[in-house]
This record gives structure tokens, sequence and C-alpha cells, in this order.
């Protein structure tokens, strides 16, 4: 199970990564085209960036989505594990003490004969 502290970890580290594509985002929109050589060289970069701020983005949504099934299959687990355990502790043994004593009726009857 994923605890608080690496939760917190990635909802740090996604609240970082949408700042970095909003930043990004707005610089290049700030950009004036034909402004220069160097200007056209730093919004290639900063569309680079950006992409992949995206691509980081979408990885840290979709381990997003798999801690909460992981969480939520890991509570099922136990549930399917418990479950069965507790109804077993309270059906069988009255099953278990009629099996028992027709045993030992039985038993008595082979002795006594």
């Amino acid at each position: 199970m994923i605890n608080k502290k690496e939760r917190e970890k990635l909802d740090d580290i996604m609240k970082k990564s949408r700042k970095n594509l909003e930043y990004s985002q707005s610089k290049l929109d700030a950009l004036k085209p034909g402004s220069g050589k160097d200007i056209e060289e730093i919004k290639e970069l900063l569309e680079s960036n950006l992409e992949f701020s995206k691509t980081i983005y979408k990885g840290i949504i979709k381990i997003h989505h798999w801690m909460f099934w992981h969480r939520i299959l890991g509570i099922l687990k136990w549930i399917i594990i418990i479950i069965p355990i507790i109804v077993g502790a309270i059906y069988l043994p009255p099953l278990f003490r009629e099996v028992f004593d027709k045993w030992q009726e039985a038993f008595t009857n082979i002795n006594l004969q």
C-alpha cells in the first residue's frame, strides 16, 4: 500500500509539474515572433520543455490512478480474506459440534456391541 508520505511526495511533484507546465506555456505565449535568432532558440527550447512537461504530467496522472486502484484492490483483498474467516468462525462450530456428536455416538455404539 502507498503510505501518506509517498502520496504527499507525488502530490508535490504533480503541483510542481503543473506549475512548470503553466510557466512554460506563459513564457512561450509571451515571446514575440521574429525577434531574433536567440528568441527562436528559446522558443524551441520552451516548446520542447512544454512537451516534456506534458509527458511527465500524463505519467503522474497515470501513477495517481494506479495508486488509487492499488489502494482499493488492497482493501478488497483483505475483505476477501477476512470475511470468510469471520463467517467460518460463526457458522462452523455448530456444524463441527454436530459432526463430532454423531461420531461420538457411532463410536459408542461400536463399543457397546
